[in-house]
């Protein structure tokens, strides 16, 4: 930073201790850089992600769920003025976007947290479908009807997408580069599956 005449933003600069959360937690009190002194935190932002120190993800989650019940509490409240195609745009711009937002990062998360996700699109079908919450129906015939993937589901979708465009070029190269097919010196049965493995990167 020095040698780049670059200046450290204390009001910018986070630092997190990331452990299991079944092993103490690293003892360090502050890292000093360039002359300022930086603490831990709780918990960190990154690009609209909250990640916490064990990186179960339940504060990022939390957050989402705050954000969406909020919107959809409003359009409930209008939904009897608004048309269909009308809400579900709304819903798609406000909500939907909120659940899909990196959450390829939410994969392998225990059934409890996503049941918190799957609970907001449950709502907002409701919403949308004029479904009364405590109506002896289900909600999946109503999802399915929507065209609209459980989030569990959503999930693997995405990691699904990112890995067809990584192995078709059809991604950038730093992420194209992350990704193969497996291969040997030897003729296996399992050389015609096709199967993938990650690759070393320059740039990792």
């Amino acid at each position: 930073m020095i040698l780049n005449g670059l200046k450290l933003i204390e009001e910018k600069t986070e630092l997190l201790l990331l452990s299991s959360r079944y092993r103490p937690s690293p003892l360090l009190e502050f890292v000093r850089v360039g002359g300022k002194t930086i603490q831990p935190s709780y918990s960190i932002r990154n690009l609209g992600v909250i990640l916490d120190p064990s990186v179960d993800m339940e504060d990022h989650i939390k957050k989402i769920c705050k954000t969406c019940h909020f919107h959809l509490t409003n359009f409930s409240k209008i939904r009897s003025y608004l048309e269909r195609d009308s809400t579900e745009a709304i819903i798609h711009a406000f909500v939907t976007t909120n659940l899909d937002y990196c959450n390829a990062i939410l994969y392998g998360l225990s059934k409890v947290l996503l049941s918190h996700l799957q609970l907001v699109q449950n709502r907002a079908a409701r919403i949308l479908t004029f479904t009364k919450k405590y109506e002896h129906t289900y909600i999946t015939p109503s999802l399915m009807a929507l065209h609209w993937l459980p989030v569990e589901y959503r999930i693997i979708y995405k990691i699904l997408l990112l890995v067809y465009k990584a192995i078709n070029s059809f991604s950038p190269s730093y992420i194209s580069n992350l990704l193969g097919f497996c291969r040997s010196s030897y003729s296996l049965r399992s050389c015609t599956n096709k199967l993938l493995q990650v690759t070393s990167s320059p740039g990792i």
